[in-house]
């Protein structure tokens, strides 16, 4: 009994700490970040037209901070074959510094880090008022050229 509580508690530790920020690389004490998140909902409206993207950008640093916190994923090799509704532009200094595309279905995402599969979509509950125009980012594209 006890060797077997021994392997249990191994296998939940192993699979709580093997899990990795999936946006690892930034150092929130270095300056400010704006995260452009643009999701897809791929609904077709009555008039045959496909709905918007909702697009809006989130400046609060203390928000940015527990997104980088808490949205963790356990690291793969492979990569999945699902469109993302996802869009997510961090920038710095009106440069972008890190896309990530992330699918709230197959819970997956994917950046320059590398392939994760997720548990939590930390998008959903965001205060969604401070929209942009999706030329925003086609400017700081342009500018990276």
């Amino acid at each position: 009994m006890k060797k077997t509580l021994i392997l249990i508690f191994t296998f939940i530790s192993f699979a709580v700490f093997s899990q990795s920020r999936i946006i690892s690389n930034l150092n929130t004490s270095n300056g400010e970040y704006q995260l452009y998140i643009s999701h897809e909902s791929f609904q077709m409206l009555s008039n045959g037209k496909m709905k918007e993207p909702e697009r809006f950008v989130i400046n609060n640093q203390n928000t940015i901070h527990e997104i980088i916190k808490k949205w963790k994923g356990k690291k793969v090799n492979y990569n999945l074959k699902c469109d993302y509704d996802y869009s997510i532009f961090i920038t710095q200094n009106n440069k972008i510094i890190e896309r990530i595309d992330y699918n709230s279905e197959c819970n997956f995402a994917h950046s320059k880090s590398g392939n994760f599969e997720v548990k939590i979509n930390p998008f959903t509950k965001l205060e969604t008022s401070n929209t942009f125009e999706i030329t925003e980012i086609e400017k700081m594209i342009g500018n990276e050229k």
